[in-house]
């Protein structure tokens, strides 16, 4: 028996051991195999699972995701509606529709209804950009009910109250510390930077679409004309239950939050319009690169890719994309190869449209094989044939990304702010970008990268560091400056010789007429060099932009300074300084020692006239106009078929002076010479 009992344990050890054995060998097995997201997320669902979508019949639209794991409850809605929205006259409305919100709709001040928040430990904020508006609310898990019942009243049945809007306008002002329009505001606004001279956005320019230009907080007169009425009208004709977007995240009562929306936000009445946020592209298929220089060390590379008419699937795609090209070039340009100071990618939409941007600061030194590698992974990803090694850890990449990131209700609720506020193009379901990026195969991004990546809507742009010293850009634009006055004096100013001259008088003018000559001095210099700079502008974009050349960029540089500085020279040569008579001719001298000359022939008439009569006179007409005093006589100065309207101090004297050398020498007489000839003799 002791026997029997001795061979079993034997057996039973052996078996145990070899058992040990093959686990062992199994589990070494395991660990050689590599890593692909396949096998190490094939359990997983992501945190954008179960994600519920409940459509109500008044529009609005809710998502909830159900996080029992967390302490925290995150409200979130998003609107469409941003600066883009903003009436006339009326620049900063919508932002300041977002601080109203803030007072509730039970007639709260704003710091009385956030201080509900504070007291309970909560956070809550808003944001406003030129296309969408988002509200956030963050509460400890028990304060569920009050965070439904506070998000409530911040959204719906507002009535907004003047002394409330009074109270928060300081604060709206104070956010960018507006302040009133200043003379150099004003110059800066009309003259050196108008609308109609400014250049037209990326957007329009490769895809046509119209892009509003309107200050997002808005400008002193405009804030401070708001008033309770406009902010009434705003949030009636937009913040309809139609246009809103909810996302609830963590650990809510299902079904008890589901019951109480039920109940308060599904019977709320659509009002306003429905945002239509989506608009037909108009594309202009030409490849566009540019290039500038700076005095910066590195540089700057970026490529643009413009799709247009993005659809739900579309936007799943870019996000892929761009998260794979993010790891990939900031792993291998910034940490193995150290090419580049950082590399950037990111997308963004705007009305139904995408726009892929890649940019990094490069190592001048390395920059040639960092763009030789970036254009290696876009073809690749563009052809399918990135090696599957490479392109399985970048998914894997993507994946723990989506995973680490999105731990907290707070970062799953932030889609909602960022990209998916839109229902024009998400629809009811929430994308489940974590399940996407693990069914995604090389071939369909392939496929949609041929479909939607495209060198005729793209752009890219380059700023290369300077090969020169900065010293030496400095002098050479001054040398321009030197040469562009010495020519502009030689050749298109009249030098004057006061020599032999008999007459000279002073053009006067007084306090009100030399205001308005320099206001028109101004004006007419700003104009001039705004219409120079727009021609200029569109010269450099599609010509000289487009070649990869310092010198024709500097050389274009030099030569639009020398226009510039012709034209300021030459604008105070058409103001008369001085009317000068000789035997011959008489001249209208000008500052900058230019000078009209004319023949005593010329003249027409020489009179005294007040401003309204000359105004008003076909006789005078067309006339410049120098004196600007309607209750004192001018000089009215008659020349071939136009005239002069100006002021010395004696006009009557230069009228005898001008009468005196009009009328032909008489000829002179023997009887005056004192002469008796015989005439008959003769």
């Amino acid at each position: 028996m002791p026997l029997k009992s001795s061979i079993a344990t034997i057996i039973v050890a052996c078996l145990l051991l070899l058992s040990a054995q093959l686990l062992g060998a199994q589990a070494f097995s395991q660990a050689s195999e590599p890593t692909t997201a396949d096998n190490q997320h094939h359990a997983k669902q992501g945190p954008f699972a179960n994600i519920e979508s409940w459509r109500y019949p008044n529009g609005l639209q809710v998502y909830f995701k159900a996080m029992p794991k967390t302490e925290l409850v995150t409200f979130r809605m998003s609107i469409p509606v941003g600066g883009w929205q903003d009436p006339d006259k009326r620049t900063g409305l919508a932002h300041f529709t977002e601080h109203m919100l803030f007072t509730g709709s039970k007639g709260y001040s704003k710091a009385e209804f956030e201080k509900l928040v504070d007291d309970r430990g909560g956070q809550n904020n808003a944001s406003t950009t030129v296309k969408r508006t988002d509200y956030w609310l963050e509460l400890p898990e028990s304060e569920w009910a009050f965070g439904l019942d506070w998000f409530g009243q911040l959204l719906f049945n507002h009535q907004f109250e003047s002394k409330h809007v009074d109270e928060e306008r300081r604060a709206v002002i104070l956010e960018r510390d507006l302040k009133p329009e200043t003379p150099a505001d004003l110059l800066r606004k009309w003259f050196i930077s108008p609308d109609w001279a400014r250049e037209e956005d990326q957007w329009t320019q490769v895809l046509g679409l119209e892009i509003p230009y309107k200050s997002l907080i808005g400008t002193w007169d405009d804030v401070n004309a708001i008033q309770a009425t406009d902010i009434q009208a705003f949030y009636d004709r937009y913040y309809g239950p139609q246009n809103m977007t909810i996302m609830l995240a963590g650990n809510f009562p299902r079904d008890k939050v589901k019951a109480y929306i039920d109940e308060h936000f599904a019977n709320i009445e659509p009002h306003g319009e429905y945002i239509q946020t989506i608009r037909a592209a108009k594309p202009v298929a030409r490849e566009r690169r540019h290039f500038s220089f700076s005095e910066r060390r590195g540089h700057v590379h970026e490529w643009r890719h413009y799709i247009s008419d993005v659809d739900k699937q579309d936007m799943q795609w870019l996000w892929f994309l761009r998260t794979i090209l993010h790891h990939d070039l900031n792993t291998e340009l910034r940490q193995n190869r150290q090419a580049a100071y950082g590399v950037n990618v990111s997308f963004n939409l705007i009305q139904g449209h995408g726009r892929l941007i890649s940019n990094g600061n490069f190592d001048p030194a390395q920059e040639a094989e960092a763009f030789a590698y970036i254009n290696s992974v876009y073809q690749q990803l563009q052809n399918g044939t990135m090696p599957k090694e490479q392109f399985e850890t970048l998914r894997k990449k993507v994946l723990d990304a989506i995973v680490l990131d999105h731990q907290t209700p707070w970062s799953i609720s932030n889609w909602v702010a960022s990209v998916f506020y839109d229902k024009n193009l998400i629809g009811e379901s929430f994308p489940d970008l974590y399940q996407f990026a693990k069914q995604a195969t090389q071939a369909d991004l392939a496929n949609w990268m041929e479909a939607n990546i495209k060198a005729e809507h793209s752009v890219v742009q380059s700023i290369r560091p300077n090969p020169t010293w900065p010293l030496v850009n400095i002098a050479i634009f001054v040398l321009a400056i030197i040469f562009s006055f010495s020519v502009g004096r030689r050749f298109l100013i009249t030098p004057l010789e006061l020599r032999q001259q008999l007459y000279i008088r002073k053009v006067l003018y007084g306090p009100v007429t030399s205001l308005i000559a320099l206001l028109l001095f101004f004006c007419a210099t700003f104009l001039l060099l705004q219409a120079l700079a727009y021609s200029s502008q569109y010269i450099e974009r599609f010509v000289i932009s487009s070649v990869d050349s310092y010198w024709l960029n500097i050389t274009w540089t030099i030569f639009t300074i020398s226009i510039a500085t012709i034209v300021i020279l030459n604008i105070p040569a058409r103001v008369p300084r001085k009317i000068i008579l000789a035997e011959d001719h008489w001249r209208v001298k000008c500052l900058s020692f230019r000078s009209s000359c004319y023949n005593y022939s010329d003249i027409s008439f020489v009179e005294e006239r007040y401003l309204l009569s000359v105004i008003f006179s076909r006789k005078a007409f067309p006339c410049r106009l120098f004196h600007f005093n309607p209750f004192s006589k001018g000089l009215l100065i008659g020349v071939g078929r136009s005239s002069y309207l100006l002021k010395t101090r004696n006009n009557r004297e230069l009228i005898e002076e001008f009468e005196k050398r009009r009328r032909p020498a008489r000829p002179v007489t023997s009887t005056e010479l004192g002469l008796d000839i015989d005439r008959s003799a003769a």
